[in-house]
């Protein structure tokens, strides 16, 4: 908690030497922005902020090393419904839950890490500071106000550092993203179209939410003024710009653990369409996967509440199929319980008890035991 403080007025402290002009060698700012980036990851490696899934993060960084030829650039998946992704002058870039589940496929992906890879190997983060002078300022000041990020105290000061790292890119930095992203994309052999398309998705769910332009679609420029550049850059024959990988399949196939979690992120803030779609998605790769089942039961069953609906069990028996030993015996108990079937709810709670004797769920299972034996 101490350390996350002191690298965050560390931060304010540097960007207002670098802002104000202060008689500074100019290696002396790039080594500290890099140092900064280096202990804002040391920082957040310590939480609780990932994902953890090797499989998952050898993929992204195939990716990401297809586009730049370089290892030494690394992706990590951040644990936040947001649609943001940002890049350390450390070079890593980090890729939001949110966003990695709105995209459809890997060339979008690669569209988003090539404009990443931008700000990172053009050195925006430094010049950033030297020619935005003034909105560095009102952007730390601001920062104190912005609503937090992650969840406890102690990341919420890391959040703070967090937005300090991926807000305020000029206009014209953006658009040098957008141009050799695209150009990077396009020698990694990708569909350039879907740079596009990336965006086009991204706006649709951005206006149907009705939520806040995230940083990676901030202002610099707005949304819709950078669709206008990708047809500038690529033309618009969409047969052409068509031609290259896609590669949706293994995409859906490798981010079924981000469906997931997003998805039960979805259904925890009530973004029921959004966590539908999400499970979805994970049975087209995957037609065998129990949870996937159960979470569309527990959709069903939230939007029919408070009334009991019999389409849940047809969700919950197609999860009990595939798996009779996990958590969906005890959804199924507390469904048929609901709906006055204590027999069924006795049976299938017991079930679950005995699968799971070390179950968080233990108490309240055996609660609903003794209501049934009543």
């Amino acid at each position: 908690m101490h350390n996350s403080i002191l690298i965050w007025c560390f931060i304010l402290i540097s960007n207002y030497a670098l802002i104000n002009g202060d008689d500074v060698p100019e290696t002396v700012h790039r080594e500290s922005i890099i140092a900064q980036s280096s202990s804002f990851e040391k920082e957040l490696e310590k939480s609780d902020a990932f994902i953890r899934n090797e499989p998952l993060h050898n993929y992204l960084n195939d990716v990401l090393h297809r586009i730049s030829g370089d290892s030494r650039y690394k992706v990590k998946v951040l644990l936040s419904p947001s649609l943001n992704a940002f890049a350390t002058a450390h070079g890593t870039i980090y890729i939001c839950t949110g966003l990695l589940a709105r995209i459809q496929n890997e060339a979008q992906l690669a569209a988003l890490l090539s404009h990443e890879m931008v700000h990172i190997i053009n050195d925006h983060a430094y010049r950033n500071l030297f020619n935005a002078k003034q909105i560095a300022l009102s952007s730390a000041r601001k920062q104190i106000g912005l609503e937090f990020f992650f969840g406890s105290l102690a990341t919420n000061v890391v959040s703070l550092t967090l937005r300090s790292a991926i807000s305020g890119y000029s206009r014209d930095l953006e658009r040098e993203a957008d141009s050799l992203g695209l150009i990077n994309m396009k020698k990694a052999s990708y569909a350039p179209i879907e740079f596009r398309n990336l965006f086009l998705i991204l706006k649709n769910h951005i206006e149907k939410e009705n939520i806040e332009q995230p940083y990676f679609f901030s202002t610099h420029p707005a949304i819709t003024e950078r669709i206008d550049n990708y047809y500038q850059l690529a033309g618009k024959d969409t047969v052409q710009t068509a031609q290259g990988l896609v590669n949706d399949a293994i995409y859906n196939k490798m981010i079924n653990s981000v469906l997931h979690t997003d998805g039960v992120m979805k259904i925890a803030s009530g973004d029921l369409h959004n966590a539908e779609v999400n499970f979805s998605r994970i049975l087209g790769s995957d037609s065998s996967n129990a949870q996937a089942f159960l979470q569309l039961g527990n959709i069903v069953r939230l939007r029919s509440a408070p009334h009991a609906n019999k389409d849940v069990f047809k969700w919950y028996y197609r999860a009990k199929d595939i798996d009779n030993t996990g958590e969906v015996l005890r959804e199924l108990g507390f469904y048929y319980f609901k709906i006055g079937n204590i027999d069924s709810a006795a049976c299938f709670l017991s079930s679950y008890l005995h699968n799971h004797p070390l179950s968080p769920y233990q108490p309240i299972v055996e609660d609903y035991l003794k209501k049934c034996a009543r």
